[in-house]
């Protein structure tokens, strides 16, 4: 029995340890941000004013982005990561109560064995001598 709890116990300590490594890396980088427009990128056209036009607008548009882009940064700064914070708190502390638990029926039964892939527990096999 033992033997189960430990091997449930190291999955759950390297999904922690791999959650916690993607905590600290933070959001993966986005695209590469462009200041201007490259003029093989943008259709030409013949009307200067619809070319100025083209450039306000892919310019508010890139300012709006980013001002929504430090709203959402700010947001989950003071809103998401304090309750992801608080619930890997109080997941933890339910693991730990867990391994506790684990303990105590590991020491209550220590003649039982499990098996993760069928899910079941069975006694163990009686050891004799010839």
């Amino acid at each position: 029995m033992q033997e189960l709890f430990d091997m449930l116990n190291g999955m759950h300590d390297a999904a922690l340890q791999q959650a916690g490594q993607l905590r600290q890396r933070g959001p993966e980088p986005g695209p590469a941000q462009q200041d201007w427009l490259i003029a093989d990128q943008s259709p030409r056209s013949a009307d200067p004013d619809q070319e100025i036009a083209s450039v306000v607008l892919a310019s508010a548009t890139r300012i709006i982005g980013r001002a929504l882009g430090r709203r959402l940064q700010r947001t989950g700064k003071e809103w998401v990561m304090p309750a992801l914070d608080a619930r890997s708190e109080q997941a933890s502390d339910e693991w730990e109560q867990f391994r506790r638990e684990q303990a105590a029926i590991a020491g209550r039964h220590p003649e039982l064995r499990g098996c993760l892939r069928d899910q079941v527990v069975f006694p163990a096999p009686a050891r004799s001598r010839v």
